[in-house]
């Protein structure tokens, strides 16, 4: 439903919006200074008309013509976009009617649909050439990112090709990486034993730990495949009482405390698990950035 916002006296035009109608009576300088075709319309000598202001048809409907215009109207505050439809049909309106500081503001809010729906992040953005938005979305999808996706209608916005080269990404980097965690988080720790003796003692508290913590990072990939040092040192931090020589040393990474704030939770050693983290971390992003660069 439109609001009542732009119904008010005071404006020089009227739109009326979709079948039932819905007037807007806004200023039309807003218009004429956000979008070319509307500049280059208003040029044009209108017929005459028993009205006392111009009127304007749109065919779209009054929930997206008022979301167009809180984007574009000073002092409004614009709409918080959450439904991924209204999103696709606010670029298709920018696009159609040359609006680029609607499209900027658009794109900022391709953001909030990284994790939520990559896919749909990626089609927008290489439909509107917005090439660092599409790469986003290419680093932020796995395989559950096109499970159960009608490919049909996907590729009525784009090409065949660059569907293919989103789901190669993430289907390689998701088979190339679920190995480098259970690698790295199962097998670390035993660098790190001189003899059986040391190796039996800690067997069940150093390995049975950080294999839990495998499956545990596994799942946190799976959510967000941008998996950065700072989720790793939030999941070891939420372990306590961790063994002799596997606590990591991760205050090097953690943003500065407040002076308030209570301490953390366990004892920082240094150990493998600090090397672990960066190392899990580091092949991880190259992965991305090889798989990427091969590509695309």
């Amino acid at each position: 439903m439109a609001s009542e916002l732009f119904t008010t006296e005071g404006g020089n035009i009227d739109l009326w919006a979709g079948i039932d109608k819905h007037c807007f009576t806004i200023h039309r300088d807003v218009l004429i200074a956000s979008s070319t075709v509307f500049c280059d319309m208003f040029k044009i000598p209108q017929p005459p008309t028993t009205s006392t202001v111009p009127q304007v048809s749109i065919p779209k409907s009054p929930r997206i013509l008022d979301a167009v215009l809180r984007s574009i109207y000073p002092a409004v505050s614009p709409p918080e976009i959450t439904d991924p439809p209204l999103l696709a049909e606010l670029f298709a309106f920018a696009d159609k009617y040359e609006m680029p500081s609607l499209l900027h503001i658009l794109s900022r809010s391709l953001q909030k649909f990284l994790l939520k729906d990559p896919l749909l992040v990626y089609v927008i953005a290489i439909r509107y050439e917005l090439l660092e938005e599409a790469r986003d979305a290419i680093f932020a999808s796995n395989t559950r990112s096109y499970a159960g996706v009608n490919f049909h209608e996907v590729l009525r916005h784009i090409t065949r090709s660059d569907l293919l080269r989103f789901v190669w990404f993430a289907s390689w980097r998701e088979a190339e990486a679920l190995p480098i965690i259970r690698n790295v988080y199962r097998w670390s720790p035993l660098h790190h034993f001189d003899d059986c003796t040391s190796l039996l003692n800690h067997w069940g508290t150093a390995i049975g730990l950080y294999s839990f913590m495998a499956n545990d990072i596994e799942q946190m990939f799976m959510d967000d495949p941008r998996l950065r040092l700072g989720d790793l040192v939030w999941l070891h931090n939420k372990i306590k009482n961790l063994p002799n020589h596997c606590a990591p040393n991760v205050t090097q990474y953690l943003p500065p405390q407040d002076p308030d704030a209570p301490p953390l939770s366990c004892p920082l050693q240094p150990g493998w698990a600090r090397f672990a983290m960066e190392d899990l971390h580091t092949r991880l992003r190259n992965l991305a950035n090889e798989l990427y660069t091969t590509i695309f």
